[in-house]
């Protein structure tokens, strides 16, 4: 950090992010979201675990933004291996699959974080925030018959995890629909 020549005060270090997504254009559009946003450095995406387990390696992120989706990998695996070679590094899911069973499995494997893709590109932003700054967020759009198991990771504060208003219908379609409104999200306000 360096004093601002105002103050004296050290500016607040950005919140360094890592996308590990197989669909380019949702890495890309939450790159626009926050390539412009002085709170956060964007470090890109990747699309499998080699190239994560690398980036990790090199650049230290402090939030790795994960969907569950990648080809000939195990995200739930992944996200193990980080809390091994990365334990700073604050995984949060975002998918496309919302039910109970895939967020208590991102919990239990040391998730600090779980939302639909389908989530506002606002929520997404601030749920990074949120988990930079030691909490664990469940978001609205998620909470499908979820457990409500908090973990606490590795004794650091994991916070309280939102509970959303009313819950998403498991019906929601997968998939294309989902990138398609995630895209448009993140197009319509990156400007904000």
């Amino acid at each position: 950090m360096q004093p601002t020549p105002e103050s004296g005060a050290r500016a607040p270090k950005p919140i360094k992010v890592l996308s590990v997504e197989d669909n380019e254009l949702v890495g890309e559009a939450i790159g626009r979201k926050l390539r412009h946003n002085p709170e956060f450095e964007w470090l890109g995406w990747v699309d499998n675990a080699e190239a994560l387990y690398a980036k990790v390696n090199e650049s230290c992120p402090d939030i790795v933004c994960m969907d569950l989706d990648i080809p000939g990998q195990n995200a739930f695996e992944m996200i193990r291996h980080l809390q091994v070679v990365a334990p700073n590094s604050r995984v949060v899911i975002l998918s496309g699959h919302v039910n109970s069973e895939y967020v208590d499995e991102a919990v239990n494997a040391g998730a600090w974080g779980y939302l639909s893709k389908a989530e506002d590109s606002r929520v997404i932003v601030e749920t990074f925030r949120k988990i930079a700054e030691g909490n664990f967020v469940v978001g609205r759009l998620t909470d499908v018959g979820w457990s409500g198991h908090t973990p606490n990771h590795a004794g650091r504060s994991a916070g309280t995890p939102k509970r959303p208003a009313q819950p998403v219908s498991q019906d929601r379609e997968p998939g294309i629909g989902i990138v398609r409104r995630i895209i448009q999200r993140f197009a319509a306000r990156s400007n904000d």
